[in-house]
């Protein structure tokens, strides 16, 4: 998405929860941003150790990945999480995300 629709102003930031520290996974997950062109745009890592913050609540999740949608005014429209809030695996509906995304970026 970022690719086909970045040249028109499409923001994109990934966030993992993994461990920073970690430095297997880190290894893993640049190669993964590596291999999917996600290293095109900016990726953070979210510092799950601060005493007392819950990620899965602040965000409204119950896993990862999720992906939010805010409009170009930086108002959020939608959340798509990929479990639902039981915990059942899903898969992530990328179609309806990606129109979501093409109609707000046609709006000036």
């Amino acid at each position: 998405m970022h690719k086909k629709l970045g040249k028109d102003g499409l923001d994109v930031i990934t966030v993992t929860v993994d461990d920073p520290g970690d430095a297997k996974v880190r290894e893993n997950n640049v190669a993964t941003l590596n291999k999917t062109g996600a290293s095109a745009f900016r990726n953070v890592y979210l510092d799950t150790k601060v005493k007392g913050f819950d990620w899965t609540k602040k965000l409204n999740v119950s896993g990862v990945p999720c992906l939010y949608v805010f409009n170009r005014d930086g108002h959020y429209v939608q959340k798509q999480p990929f479990r639902d809030p039981e915990g059942d695996d899903q898969e992530m509906d990328y179609e309806a995300a990606d129109k979501v995304v093409e109609g707000l970026m046609k709006r000036k």
